[in-house]
């Protein structure tokens, strides 16, 4: 399992160092880097663009719900791409080297 990380108001708020909190690109299923791919893919682009309202999520044995929802708001938070549409695609431009 990919480590879940802990973020503080501020970190969630002005994300930094993202690429050092997301998986390597090698690591993420073929079928999560295309559009509409899963729907986890869906889920994700939902809640980015329209958002969530009574989210009832049941993690996975160990995983802590509040520290993986967080993980998830500071990897989604404007500013850490420079593309003009965020997807879940978003990483693989983020990971290329593409950023500055």
């Amino acid at each position: 399992m990919f480590p879940i990380h802990e973020f503080s108001d501020v970190d969630v708020t002005f994300p930094t160092k993202v690429k050092k909190f997301m998986p390597v690109m090698e690591d993420i299923p073929a079928e999560f880097k295309k559009w509409g791919g899963t729907k986890w893919n869906q889920f994700f682009n939902d809640w980015f663009f329209d958002g969530v309202e009574n989210l009832e999520l049941t993690p996975k044995e160990g995983v802590d719900p509040k520290k993986a929802v967080r993980h998830i708001r500071y990897l989604m938070a404007r500013g850490n791409c420079r593309t003009s549409t965020r997807k879940l695609e978003c990483p693989s431009c983020c990971r290329s080297g593409s950023r500055t």
